[in-house]
């Protein structure tokens, strides 16, 4: 009998241990209840918000959904409340929380009228103001942030942070295209770390309201060099660690697949044999045919367009075929690519000069043998660049490819300089836009009709993000996932641009004579971006 009381007290232990572990109070992380309005115990609103309140905690609350709001009263004295349990808890968590909460209600504030609660579990949230279905990121802001780096090494925290910014924002459009407005996410980070995120709005938000809060809330975490931090807004909440801190099973798991279609009945032996048979000579016989006729239509294009002098007064070449121009005529027109023809030497090859049988003048890039580049990938850039049109830009003509080489033809311009195209007296653009931009005009750098039809603020933002790009050092220039942020959120400060990395402080004065008088270049200033200047090999 006395051996039997060990295992009585073991089972009362083990009894009482998983109930405490069952009925844990719910992690409390901050609350914000500012003193701007108050109101006395025997107030009107008192009243409405100890009814809201025991609403919300009361046993018919929508726990299963995780999000609950109500409005008690009128006018003045309307309380308006909220709560919002993280998705992955499951509704006796969520009931847990916000009963705790509201049971600790007036402790912490104990008369203000707007208040905001954040727990692990669960937000509770109520306010004399009316807010639902309106995302609030300039006040109720919480945020924690690890201590701990990813690593000392900048190139490693460039990557983990364009890792943690695009699965943020991704995770944020899954949330704001939801009905539930909360989703999570997860991603190899190394071969021994995964990076996991959550974010998570009010549901009565709109589609573009949630997403607008959450860009937001991921924002306000950077820098995003450390391992883990979160956000809370009273209308949004984000959070990303490197270990698995939410519940992936209660998320919900991907439907199954579908069942397999039914077999149909199989034909008798001798059927499937002439099926088999049918199957297998028909589509050998389509592609045979295919292969002859395709093979005779370009054979046929190749004979007609041999040996012809190009056209090249046409205003539109979009096409590859209307762009190929005959080796031989090209070679004749060049004196088979004579030295005394030979204008200049490129990076990708040399130029010469040539002259058709019509009297047009050319400029004959012969590209390098050395290059890599395949025939098809040749002819699709040739034809991108033929699209172009710009007056800074040299219209490609034509192009011709005859075992190895590869030949580019251009317009001629004949003595000409390109400053003659570069520097007429339209001002330069990232130089007129960086003076108005010190002068505090920068909208005059946009038509007046633009102007006058959009919202100021975001053209002003757009040419802010755009000097940000062109600084001259590269160091401050905003990374695309930075830039991706800025654009999409009107909330993130940005930084004051420096001086554009291509700024030109003086005109060129050049006396502009007739094209059989001299001319005259007088001295440029200019700041050249030595770091934008690579090496480059031909493609």
């Amino acid at each position: 009998m006395s051996s039997f009381f060990p295992f009585i007290f073991l089972f009362l232990f083990s009894s009482l241990t998983s109930f405490r572990a069952s009925a844990q109070d719910p992690r409390f992380l901050a609350y914000y209840c500012p003193n701007t309005t108050t109101y006395s115990s025997n107030s009107t609103y008192f009243t409405n918000l100890n009814t809201l309140l025991s609403s919300l905690s009361s046993r018919n609350a929508s726990y299963s959904t995780g999000f609950q709001n109500a409005t008690v009263g009128q006018a003045l004295d309307r309380a308006t409340g909220l709560f919002l349990c993280r998705g992955d808890f499951s509704p006796e968590v969520c009931r847990n929380c916000v009963t705790f909460a509201v049971n600790n209600t007036f402790r912490r504030c104990p008369n203000q009228r707007e208040a905001v609660f954040y727990y692990e579990e669960c937000i509770l949230r109520y306010s004399h103001k009316n807010i639902l279905s309106t995302a609030i990121t300039n006040e109720g802001e919480f945020i924690m942030r690890n201590t701990n780096t990813i690593s000392p090494i900048q190139n490693q925290i460039n990557q983990f942070t364009n890792l943690v910014l695009s699965n943020m924002n991704q995770a944020a459009i899954e949330a704001a295209d939801s009905s539930r407005k909360f989703s999570t996410i997860k991603n190899e980070w190394s071969a021994l770390q995964t990076f996991y995120g959550l974010v998570q709005c009010t549901p009565d938000l709109s589609r573009q309201d949630c997403f607008s809060c959450l860009t937001s809330s991921i924002n306000r975490m950077m820098p995003l060099f450390r391992i883990g931090a979160r956000h809370f807004w009273p209308s949004c909440n984000s959070r990303y660690e490197l270990y698995d801190f939410y519940n992936e099973t209660a998320i919900g798991t991907p439907p199954p697949p579908l069942p397999p279609l039914a077999s149909p009945s199989l034909p008798d032996k001798s059927g499937n044999s002439n099926v088999v048979v049918v199957a297998v000579v028909v589509p050998v016989i389509v592609v045979v045919l295919i292969f002859i006729a395709g093979y005779c239509f370009f054979a046929k294009r190749a004979k007609k367009t041999y040996g012809t002098t190009p056209a090249l007064d046409e205003e539109d070449k979009t096409t590859i075929e209307s762009l190929r121009l005959d080796y031989r005529a090209i070679q004749a027109a060049t004196n088979d690519f004579s030295e005394n023809n030979k204008i200049g030497r490129g990076g990708f090859g040399d130029v010469y000069k040539g002259t058709f049988s019509n009297g047009t003048e050319v400029a004959v890039k012969r590209l390098s043998k050395t290059s890599e580049q395949g025939d098809t990938e040749f002819k699709n850039e040739v034809v991108v660049v033929a699209n172009l049109r710009h007056k800074n830009l040299v219209r490609i003509l034509g192009f011709s490819i005859e075992r190895e080489e590869r030949i580019l033809v251009y317009g001629y311009v004949e003595n000409k300089s390109l400053d003659n195209f570069l520097f007429d007296d339209a001002q330069d653009l990232v130089t007129h836009a960086w003076r108005l931009w010190r002068n505090g005009t920068a909208l005059d750098l946009v038509d007046p009709f633009i102007a006058d039809s959009c919202r100021k603020s975001e053209v002003v933002r757009c040419i802010h993000i755009g000097l940000l790009c062109v600084q001259e050092d590269p160091v401050k220039r905003p990374a695309m996932s930075t830039i991706s942020v800025m654009l999409t959120s009107n909330t993130m400060a940005l930084p004051a641009p420096q001086q554009p990395g291509f700024f030109v402080r003086s005109r060129p004065g050049t006396n502009r004579l007739d094209s059989d008088q001299s001319t005259t270049n007088k001295s440029v200033t200019v700041s050249i971006d030595d770091s934008s200047m690579s090496d480059l090999d031909p493609r």
